[in-house]
């Protein structure tokens, strides 16, 4: 017969003990993944046997907590007790599975949140947590596998921050559309004060083209409608390519959720990047504090076979927000002050094409990928105190 284990802390079923109430179990494991869904009636007919395992505390955390009944030892105790409430017991659970039960492939569920987690033989293997005698392949094995990870972390930075880039530069460019059906909506209900001519001011690249079919008696719909489009499907081709992802770089056992969270940190920079990045510091900083971070972030997730991502993650997030702080207040506030970055020059690089462009055109999106070739030079950076450009360039990205 098959066995599933169902396992409850101590503590928690000392609990529900004394309460009188039914004992419920915090984890389900089995090695075959089917079990998990069936229902116990249908389990105890067909001889499926069902060990309830209860886990005392010092399984999970320090002897010296352990001993206490609020989970602390002391200060230390204490600390450790609420990071403990924080972070739940998955990743030790998890942990104890792997290890305690080497060699082959399970699937896990946390009754309490509902998070299923399964592996396969392999999997474990590989991670260092099978093998003959918990033994892994040897040293070119692990060299091997590392090199895998950083492999892996690299094509995920590229993928990710890339295709999110484009995803923001077309939302700033395309997105404001919806502007402009608002603005009629708002002039036909009354409010006539509000002027067609701010939009053109504020978004050229959609507002003259609006203006130039008005003027010629054209209807300005098809225009809107094609942009709009134009979000609906490419915003679907990147929740599109964030299930590739998912199963390109995070096929394992990982918390719900983390990576829509790896992505959305990857957006907020990239936004952070498309508005505020301009001055010549920052840009040269901030990317590779970015590229950093993500690669640390992705050798402890792709190294491990199972730890405390969510902490990672966390960590990862509030070392970019930092940097972004720094980047605004340490470096581009400065570099506004001493006139690097103004309205005629809003980024201190750029990439110049060898061609006209018409100034309220976007540039292509093909040159987000092309390296910066060009400097704007105030008269700060002119040699010899002379008079330096006014930043005009032609066909400018």
């Amino acid at each position: 017969a098959t066995e599933l284990a169902r396992l409850v802390t101590e503590a928690e079923a000392a609990e529900e003990r004394e309460g009188g109430e039914r004992w419920a179990a915090q984890y389900t494991f089995s090695r075959s993944a089917p079990l998990m869904y069936l229902p116990d009636k249908f389990l105890a007919g067909h001889g499926v046997k069902i060990l309830n395992v209860t886990v005392s505390r010092s399984c999970l955390v320090r002897s010296a907590e352990a001993s206490s009944p609020s989970g602390g030892g002391g200060g230390g105790g204490g600390l450790r007790g609420l990071t403990l409430a924080l972070l739940g017991y998955d990743a030790v659970v998890m942990n104890q599975v792997l290890n305690a039960l080497p060699g082959k492939g399970g699937v896990l569920e946390a009754k309490r949140t509902g998070e299923l987690w399964g592996w396969s033989d392999a999997y474990v293997a590989n991670k260092g947590h099978g093998g003959k005698g918990g033994k892994t392949g040897g040293f070119w094995a692990a060299c091997a596998f590392k090199l895998n990870v950083v492999a892996a972390s690299l094509l995920a930075f590229f993928f990710t921050a890339t295709v999110t880039a484009l995803i923001v530069r077309m939302l700033i460019s395309s997105g404001v559309v919806v502007m402009f059906p608002l603005f009629a909506l708002c002039q036909a209900l009354g409010f006539r004060e509000l002027d067609l001519h701010i939009l053109t001011l504020s978004y050229p690249w959609l507002g003259l083209p609006v203006e130039l079919l008005r003027r010629q008696r054209k209807p300005a719909a098809p225009l809107i409608c094609a942009h709009t489009v134009r979000v609906v499907v490419l915003y679907s081709m990147y929740e599109a390519c964030q299930l590739a992802w998912s199963l390109w770089f995070y096929d394992k056992p990982l918390p719900d959720g983390l990576q829509l969270e790896v992505f959305a940190l990857v957006m907020i920079w990239e936004y952070y990047a498309m508005i505020f990045l301009r001055s010549a510091a920052a840009t040269f900083f901030l990317p590779k504090y970015t590229l950093l971070v993500f690669l640390f972030l992705h050798v402890y997730l792709l190294g491990h076979a199972y730890a405390f991502f969510g902490l990672a993650l966390l960590g990862a997030a509030l070392l970019v927000l930092l940097a972004l702080v720094f980047a605004t207040l340490h470096l581009e506030l400065p570099a506004a002050n001493r006139l690097e970055v103004t309205f005629e020059n809003p980024r201190a690089y750029f990439v110049e094409l060898p061609w006209l462009a018409w100034h309220a055109s976007m540039p292509p999106s093909w040159t987000l990928f092309m390296p910066l070739n060009s400097r704007v030079r105030t008269i700060y950076d002119a040699p010899g105190g002379g008079e330096a450009g006014d930043g005009m360039h032609d066909g400018a990205g």
